[in-house]
């Protein structure tokens, strides 16, 4: 029973029993994984004008989206391994970013962290407040706000 509980815990996502040595274990990760893709920025931006069109500007597309995605998978991984699978901060930061500061990557991937990390932190404090005594994963708080925002990303997208 504590191994289900556990596992029901991870897959909805939980920072209740983070500390600081899961932090220091992310830390190499982020460190190298973090500089790469921000240096590789420019290369989302020439891809946004499709494949051939990145690849007639001089961009070798199959080695830089290899990089780009070995190094996404990385951080996603070693941010799951401590929290959990919180699969709507994936998928709303960076719609966030991209309205609060345009297209450009140099500038949407450190937003989109930031947005992230502030979803989270408030989710958490949302799900620690109302509904006390009793606490809340944060992933289903997170999908609570998640839901009706891709809701009113699609009726927008269709207007």
């Amino acid at each position: 029973p504590h191994d289900f509980e556990m596992a029901a815990v991870w897959l909805t996502g939980s920072i209740w029993n983070a500390n600081w040595a899961y932090i220091v274990s992310m830390l190499p990760w982020l460190i190298v994984l973090i500089p790469m893709i921000m240096r590789k920025a420019y290369i989302i931006d020439l891809l946004q004008l499709g494949e051939d069109g990145a690849k007639s500007l001089g961009v070798s597309t199959e080695k830089d989206k290899n990089t780009l995605l070995l190094g996404s998978i990385g951080i996603v991984s070693v941010c799951v391994s401590v929290s959990g699978n919180i699969g709507f901060i994936g998928l709303m930061a960076p719609h966030i970013a991209r309205r609060l500061v345009g297209i450009h990557y140099q500038r949407v991937l450190p937003v989109s962290g930031m947005m992230g990390m502030a979803l989270v932190i408030v989710s958490d404090c949302i799900a620690r407040m109302v509904f006390a005594p009793a606490e809340l994963a944060v992933g289903i708080v997170i999908s609570i706000i998640g839901v009706p925002y891709f809701v009113y990303l699609l009726y927008k997208a269709k207007a």
